[in-house]
């Protein structure tokens, strides 16, 4: 058994093959980790994850930024690219 992280990291994995593209795009990501502790993946599939996991990387990776807005505004509150920004950091929060 191999822990990557904590919950927090594997909802944002699956935000992230979700927002690339999906089950549709990427069928065994979408269901690749566990929804509780204790989970298994099949041995057989590890090749074929692999070949689809560079395919997601390789997508996700020609992404010049990334940011989150406020539901329904414009409104910044979060952006990440190469050099890195944080527009939470000159607000008043």
């Amino acid at each position: 058994m191999e822990c990557i992280t904590n919950w927090a990291g594997v909802s944002a994995f699956r935000d992230r093959v979700k927002d690339a593209g999906g089950e549709a795009e990427f069928p065994l990501l979408s269901h690749l980790l566990p929804h509780v502790n204790n989970g298994m993946y099949p041995v057989e599939l590890a090749e074929p994850t692999l070949v689809e996991f560079d395919r997601f990387i390789a997508k996700v990776s020609d992404i010049d930024e990334w940011v989150l807005c406020v539901d329904g505004t414009k409104d910044e509150v979060w952006g990440s690219t190469d050099n890195g920004f944080f527009t939470w950091i000159y607000g008043i929060y």
